[in-house]
């Protein structure tokens, strides 16, 4: 969503709000930013949902801690 001219919706999966910091890209090539999940939801107005699946393959629960979100 930074360097977009429009607004964007952004998700975040709930196993990546186990995390002490998450990396996204920042709006230009090469440059990103790593920040807080909170801050992350905060300053976009991101929705928080279930997308990764966990190594035994079943949907991560990130109640029970998850798996942390790769790629």
């Amino acid at each position: 969503p930074f360097g977009s001219t429009g607004a964007w919706p952004v998700l975040l999966d709930s196993a990546a709000l186990g995390q002490p910091v998450v990396a996204i890209g920042g709006g230009a090539r090469g440059v990103n930013l790593h920040l807080r999940p909170a801050d992350l939801l905060d300053a976009l107005g991101a929705a928080t949902v279930d997308v990764s699946i966990d190594e035994a393959g079943s949907q991560a629960d990130s109640r029970a801690g998850g798996s942390s979100p790769s790629g």
